[in-house]
């Protein structure tokens, strides 16, 4: 779940793979997201976003922290009739990440995370009213935009 990434809130799965050492790990993932809002100001859209992170962690006990960078794609499509192609925009950000684990077998562990990520590359959702009007901005991503997620971890 997101918070900034899309207009209102959006949800999705993330899929990773993580290099363990015992106490730091490096992750590389995916995550794809869909907005659970469907209108920006009085325009019904459908905004979804795919993005790829890197994140080097520091493990202590069942606790961990790491740095995160991440690079994606937002993706809006308009219903009527502004425009019938759809918008896309370039997401890039770094950040930090906390999270617990639960280990319930020797190859099972459950996880919980947050993390917080600073907006690199400025994206937003403009209307074009007509050909000789300018553009109006209807939504524009926060400077810091926010995810929590909870999953499950096989370990080999």
């Amino acid at each position: 779940m997101a918070l900034g990434l899309t207009p209102g809130v959006a949800a999705g799965p993330t899929l990773a793979v993580t290099g363990r050492w015992p106490a730091w790990s490096v992750t590389l993932e995916a995550r794809g997201l869909s907005s659970l809002s469907t209108r920006v100001e009085d325009v019904r859209v459908a905004t979804s976003a795919l993005t790829a992170s890197a994140a080097m962690c520091l493990h202590r006990h069942f606790l961990f922290a790491c740095g995160v960078g991440e690079l994606g794609v937002l993706r809006a499509v308009p219903e009527v009739p502004l425009n019938p192609a759809s918008l896309l925009g370039l997401r890039a950000g770094i950040g930090a990440r906390a999270g617990v684990t639960w280990p319930f077998s020797a190859s099972l562990s459950g996880y919980g995370t947050t993390e917080a990520v600073q907006r690199l590359v400025d994206w937003s959702l403009l209307r074009h009213r007509g050909i000789t009007e300018s553009e109006d901005q209807v939504w524009s991503a926060p400077a810091i935009g926010v995810a929590f997620g909870i999953g499950l971890q096989l370990n080999l």
